[in-house]
């Protein structure tokens, strides 16, 4: 299945990696691949589903070293399970906005498989939300919801912001109503 993808930025269209035979041609289509001693990782900073979450730096040759967020995939994992992880990566690849965690690339020939993302700084939008329920305006949150939208995040996250931005909503109009 195909999808345009930020049609009035250009032509590009999503490809969904499902519709590979070969899941692994999707990852070396939409996904960098990065050799493991560019990559420096100094604090473990969360766990996915896959392994740990991770703060680091990049080092490629005539470019400044940049932050990084650092997924790994666990030890001893399937290759089902390796496969899952790098779709994250061939679905990310696929996405250059400023409203979307940029994608560096992956490390697939080396263990542990990485992928590596730009670092947010700030953390995640939805623990920021968390951390500061009930400090917003209706409409700071509608403004956040734009660009949530206009950044098409990942269906799931976008669906778990909605839910808390709608809660806080809630909660601001009862404010409001009192």
């Amino acid at each position: 299945m195909t999808t345009p993808l930020f049609s009035h930025l250009g032509s590009r269209t999503y490809i969904d990696p499902h519709t590979y035979e070969d899941p692994n041609q999707a990852i070396r289509e939409f996904a960098r691949e990065i050799d493991a001693s560019c990559i420096t990782i100094e604090a473990i900073i969360g766990g996915g589903e896959f392994g740990d979450v991770c703060k680091g730096k990049l080092r490629l040759a005539g470019r400044t070293e940049i932050d990084v967020a650092i997924k790994t995939l666990k030890p001893g994992s399937t290759e089902k399970s390796k496969i899952d992880f790098l779709t994250e990566a061939s679905i990310m690849g696929q996405f250059e906005h400023p409203n979307v965690i940029f994608l560096q690339g992956v490390v697939t020939k080396s263990n542990p498989v990485m992928i590596i993302t730009e670092y947010m700084e700030n953390g995640s939008l939805d623990t920021f939300l968390r951390a500061n329920d009930g400090k917003f305006q209706v409409i700071q949150l509608v403004g956040m919801l734009r660009g949530i939208a206009a950044g098409k995040y990942k269906t799931y996250l976008i669906a778990e912001i909605i839910f808390s931005v709608s809660c806080m909503t809630e909660v601001e109009t009862e404010k409001l109503n009192s």
